[in-house]
């Protein structure tokens, strides 16, 4: 099935307004990606600083086009197991709540700009988010970190 860039709405005169041109307007400068805040958790896209009024119709128009906000938002389940092996291999058993806590701030950290392929720009985006959780919040994350209060 082949799918126009251009919504059926917006067809006609300035009608590439609307879509993402990778060398004449890629979304990486006009694209903020980020991490919901609701329960289900998945990677969003919104317009960032260097949008324009157009943005939030090309960001609409390539996610109906590529579903990428799907197809990254179930790379997250993945990036939560390989954070919690990662902090289980280095936190290892023994280590009071306040040391798990610092492995894992050490894991975020790391990780926060990860970009090498699919994988780990969704883990990028993640752990960059997950670092601007409280400790109380990161401990609801990851249960078996237990902090104390």
């Amino acid at each position: 099935m082949q799918k126009n860039p251009i919504d059926s709405v917006d067809i006609g005169p300035g009608e590439l307004r609307t879509v993402f041109l990778p060398y004449v307007r890629p979304g990486k400068n006009e694209i903020e990606f980020g991490v919901s805040e609701d329960f289900e958790r998945h990677i969003v896209m919104k317009k960032g600083p260097n949008g324009d009024s157009y943005t939030e119709k090309r960001i609409k128009n390539m996610e109906r086009l590529f579903n990428l906000g799907k197809r990254w938002s179930r790379e997250l389940g993945y990036v939560y197991d390989d954070l919690m092996a990662e902090l289980n291999r280095e936190g290892g058993r023994g280590r009071n709540s306040e040391e798990r806590l610092a492995d894992l701030r050490r894991i975020l950290g790391a990780h926060a700009n990860s970009t090498k392929d699919r994988k780990d720009f969704v883990k990028g985006l993640y752990c960059a988010w997950l670092q601007t959780k409280t400790d109380i919040e990161l401990s609801e994350l990851f249960q078996n970190l237990k902090l104390d209060n």
